[in-house]
């Protein structure tokens, strides 16, 4: 079975699966068949693959282009909620191993609950998301400034 398209004014207006190329008036639009490309490109950890479709002949050919990703997209990769542009993110190694830095991380997870704000954690870090960080939690946050890093995502 072949692919098929009806396009009308560089829009695909219909789709169909059969053997022989339809028959369809002129005035509906322009039936091509619809060829998909063999072999995906490979992007690396910085590009995506943008998926294009473009008229050759009597075909509707499918391409790919390999494009930079965005400094957000790269940074969204590994940010759990991206309604959120900033985290604070902390080592669980150091949690485990400091009383200090247990007590802060569960009074940050007490109130974040209280604020219904989004928080994460991993083997390897918890994270903390938010807006912004209150002037007045802003002192605490500098006293552990060695054990935390306040992370945000680029606009674009």
């Amino acid at each position: 079975m072949k692919h098929w398209v009806l396009v009308k004014n560089n829009e695909v207006i219909a789709e169909y699966i059969q053997q022989e190329k339809p028959t369809i008036h002129a005035n509906k639009g322009i039936v091509y068949e619809k060829v998909f490309a063999s072999i995906l490109p490979q992007p690396s950890a910085t590009e995506k693959v943008v998926e294009e479709w473009i008229i050759d002949g009597d075909s509707y050919l499918q391409t790919f282009t390999l494009v930079d990703k965005s400094a957000r997209e790269i940074a969204l990769e590994g940010w759990h909620y991206p309604e959120y542009s900033m985290r604070i993110k902390i080592s669980m190694m150091e949690v485990m191993t400091n009383p200090q830095l247990q007590q802060f991380v569960s009074q940050l997870v007490l109130w974040w609950n209280l604020t219904k704000l989004q928080h994460e954690v991993t083997q390897q870090y918890a994270y903390f998301y938010c807006n912004f960080i209150y002037e007045a939690h802003q002192e605490i946050i500098n006293a552990f400034s060695q054990y935390i890093e306040i992370e945000t995502l680029p606009n674009e």
